[in-house]
């Protein structure tokens, strides 16, 4: 059977009236976008006396939904018998076909359920029918001794079960190998395996009810991801390694379904997973299921490669307490939480892996835990791309985090984070942002295309950031905000949407040898009372001033280039405060240096203001005192003093 078997589930979920047998008024042949009749519903949540009460009513015993599925199918595939005795009794197909060719009985077997098994051959189904893939009721009875029992009742012949022993190793292979055929005998085989054994699944698909706990050093090896093919219906986890042993799974597919719980919990010793596909983990708090794709606790140690964890409603991996693990080349994508979650104190080498359309984060880390997070694709995700949490640490290096709906890499709290050669591009707020206590160090990252800015600090966070090219973004190449400390260096802030480096409320910056050009506001800027010191920044081309003081911020401006401007080369206003030396404002469209307002304590030295408007301009009630500068060539005056 290629579909996953959850039909019974989705119709209940979509049933709007599910548990009440009254019909009045009620059009008993309606069917939903997916084509499920309210029968459909009754029959798969077991709701006996609706069903007779549609079926009185005229409800069509033979409507197949979207997937080619009748009534009876659904019962069977549930399990719920008096619904499907009811519905035989009202003359169902017994015999009825979905798209895949399957037929109830196949469902029924498929799933264990024993007693509508039984009913369906009393009423003569078809024990010889065959699906789109070739198989029959055999193909899927050997996982129940009591539903082989009732096809050998009516003449099915059932091939014996594999007992042969494990092959002795040879020359060329250091471990023993069994194929295996039905889930039976892989429970039994892993009970009485030696340390060291493989275990092969040939191509098909299973049902596993039962939580298998691995308790030795064991390998299982599927025919491929889309060959082998497990279905689990298991409360808590499908496969939980729980001792101090070596685990390998390999080249298969697991799909939780039916109950909550996590796909894989590895509790203890060391796990390899390896070209599997892990989905269908369902939150459940009463059994403190997480829901996740692959969670690991304790101190386990998990590798994963090369796998596709998807579609779970909690994480799709999930490392916890003392774990660690390598995760490399995997895709983490449409999970209802995070891609890959890290807490406690656990450590985490992710890399390579694509996290995409996560209803979280990309990658989260929380707790005290540690993080190498490298070379991985964290895009579209509901969140953050890459998010450190609580005094988490991590190293991000060149990651491309893309068209997050908030940060492309955020740190918060107490994080400590390096962020080094990362692309963090087109996210619906920052690049980077950083707040709480937080603290960044960001080398040689891309922020580009950003909804709000490219780097942005806020509360009392710090950070160290060089190097950087943040450009084109809507607001800010670089933020700092609240009373956040920063160090900027070396970084390249052109074309942004307000100004290439601001400070605003109380925060303070060190801003040195950056090119803030052609941003449409101003190169840089403070507000409130921020504080600033810039030194031998290229300032030019911005649409307004080079740099910029506003309010009560202070700055000391020394050595800066502050070139064709559209304004003035370095303005001042209001109460702010400012020491301007050794700067040079050439061709700038008004001021070369500009105070207005009640600017006060200005000094303005050995400054050299040429081929502007004005070389030097301050409007009344400023208190300016000009040493030695050197102001020619400006067009109108070169120093101009009003009042």
């Amino acid at each position: 059977m290629k579909r996953m078997l959850l039909s019974f589930v989705l119709i209940v979920a979509l049933s709007p009236c599910l548990w009440t047998p009254s019909i009045a008024g009620e059009d008993v042949n309606a069917k939903n976008k997916d084509g499920v009749t309210a029968l459909m519903s009754a029959a798969g949540a077991g709701n006996t006396d609706r069903v007779k009460a549609l079926l009185a009513a005229g409800a069509d015993v033979k409507a197949k939904n979207n997937e080619g599925e009748t009534a009876l199918y659904v019962a069977a595939l549930a399990g719920n018998t008096d619904c499907l005795k009811a519905l035989l009794a009202a003359g169902a197909d017994v015999n009825t076909k979905n798209k895949d060719n399957d037929t109830p009985l196949m469902a029924a077997c498929l799933l264990s359920q024993t007693d509508c098994v039984k009913a369906l051959l009393a009423a003569g189904a078809d024990v010889k029918a065959r699906n789109n893939e070739g198989k029959t009721v055999v193909d899927y009875a050997c996982a129940n001794p009591e539903i082989a029992a009732a096809l050998k009742a009516v003449g099915v012949e059932l091939p014996a079960a594999d007992t042969t022993a494990p092959k002795p190793a040879t020359p060329a292979t250091s471990t023993p190998s069994a194929s295996l055929q039905c889930f039976t005998d892989l429970a039994q085989r892993i009970a009485v395996a030696k340390d060291g054994t493989n275990l092969v699944l040939t191509e098909g698909e299973y049902q596993l009810s039962e939580t298998i706990t691995i308790t030795k050093s064991i390998t299982l090896v599927g025919a491929g991801q889309n060959k082998t093919i497990i279905h689990a219906t298991t409360k808590i986890a499908a496969i939980s390694p729980n001792a101090d042993c070596e685990f390998q799974l390999k080249n298969l597919t697991i799909l939780q379904s039916a109950f909550p719980g996590d796909v894989l919990c590895v509790r203890a010793g060391v796990t390899t997973i390896r070209q599997c596909t892990i989905s269908g983990g369902t939150i459940d708090p009463v059994n403190k299921s997480y829901g996740t794709g692959i969670r690991v606790t304790g101190s386990a140690h998990c590798n994963i490669y090369d796998s596709l964890v998807k579609k779970n409603e909690g994480c799709g991996i999930f490392f916890a307490d003392s774990s660690q693990g390598n995760v490399i080349d995997n895709q983490c994508n449409e999970n209802g939480m995070h891609g890959i979650y890290v807490s406690g104190n656990a450590s985490l080498s992710s890399e390579g892996n694509t996290c995409q359309n996560n209803k979280w984060s990309g990658i989260a880390l929380f707790g005290t835990s540690h993080g190498n997070v490298v070379k991985n694709q964290c895009i579209e995700n509901n969140l953050h791309g890459i998010a450190g949490n609580d005094s988490s640490t991590l190293t991000v290096q060149d990651n491309t985090c893309r068209g997050n709906k908030s940060c492309g890499i955020g740190l918060f709290n107490d994080c400590q984070g390096k962020v080094v050669n990362n692309q963090c591009t087109g996210n619906d707020n920052h690049g980077i942002s950083v707040k709480g206590t937080a603290t960044l160090t960001a080398e040689g990252n891309t922020c580009r295309h950003n909804k709000w800015d490219g780097v942005a600090l806020f509360d009392a966070s710090h950070g160290n950031v060089e190097k950087n090219q943040c450009t084109e973004n809507e607001q800010h190449g670089i933020a700092c905000n609240d009373s956040s400390i920063l160090t900027a260096e070396g970084n390249t802030c052109q074309n942004n949407k307000w100004n290439g480096i601001a400070l605003f409320a109380a925060s303070q910056g060190k801003v040195i040898h950056n090119q803030c050009t052609s941003n449409y506001n101003y190169g840089i800027s403070t507000q409130a009372t921020a504080t600033l010191t810039a030194e031998s920044n290229i300032c030019q081309n911005n649409k307004w001033s080079g740099i910029a003081l506003f309010d009560a911020s202070h700055g000391n401006m020394v050595k800066n280039q502050c070139n064709e401007n559209e304004k003035c080369g370095i303005y001042a206003e209001a109460k702010s405060t400012l020491t301007a030396k050794d700067n040079t404002c050439r061709a700038n469209k008004s001021c070369g240096i500009g105070f207005f307002g009640k600017a006060n304590s200005a000094q303005v030295e050995n400054n050299t203001c040429t081929g502007n408007q004005y070389g030097i301009y301050t409007a009344k009630e400023t208190m300016v005192i000009l040493q030695e500068n050197s102001c020619t060539e400006n067009t109108e005056k070169n120093i101009r003093r009003d009042g």
